[in-house]
């Protein structure tokens, strides 16, 4: 996989020691791919963490049972580990 200016961002935010678990991002997005434990979303601009629009995997940890790809979801999540990791995902309407 290549990585973009966009991604690279997204991966040194990760890795940022400012990022703490216990803060929460919001974001909306549609869903690109689903498997097991990961979702991949094409998502807008996450300003509490200055990320640009971007299409990336989140963890899933079973949040994300009645989604298929094309759907718009609103979602929250935390960085751990250095991962994107999901709290909440549902539907959108629209």
């Amino acid at each position: 996989m290549r990585f973009g200016q966009p991604q690279i961002a997204a991966i040194v935010a990760l890795l940022s020691p400012g990022n703490r678990r216990d803060r929460v991002h919001a974001a909306s997005g549609i869903v690109e791919r689903i498997d097991a434990s990961t979702v991949v979303i094409a998502h807008e601009a996450i300003r509490s963490l200055g990320w640009p629009a971007m299409t990336m995997p989140f963890t899933a940890r079973g949040a994300a049972g009645a989604l298929t790809p094309g759907d718009q979801v609103g979602f929250s999540f935390r960085v751990e580990s250095g991962r994107a990791v999901i709290e909440r995902i549902e539907k959108s309407a629209g």
